[in-house]
């Protein structure tokens, strides 16, 4: 199921701009600015956690697409932090 919500759509459009983000802090050599596309993907999802049923979704193709767009946040989260050389906690 596609993102129909904006709360889904604005967290897919966030997801898509993680390529760009690390290309810019690279040439830029600004870590600020990976913080900050990563702070605004942690906004996003919050917004759509808040908003949306991941397993209870009204049916199982959007139950799988919203914990796809999790598991996707998750690894991009955790590179991200990585990246900067913070640790990432394993399970909370």
């Amino acid at each position: 199921a596609l993102p129909d919500s904006p709360e889904e759509r604005a967290l897919a459009v966030t997801d898509a701009r993680n390529p760009d983000a690390l290309k810019a802090a690279a040439e830029k050599m600004d870590c600020s600015t990976l913080v900050n596309y990563l702070l605004d993907l942690a906004k996003a999802f919050n917004r759509f956690y808040r908003e949306k049923q991941v397993l209870n979704a009204e049916d199982p193709s959007t139950a799988a697409t919203r914990l796809a767009m999790c598991f996707a946040v998750r690894d991009i989260l955790t590179d991200g932090l990585n990246t900067l050389t913070i640790a990432v906690p394993e399970a909370m």
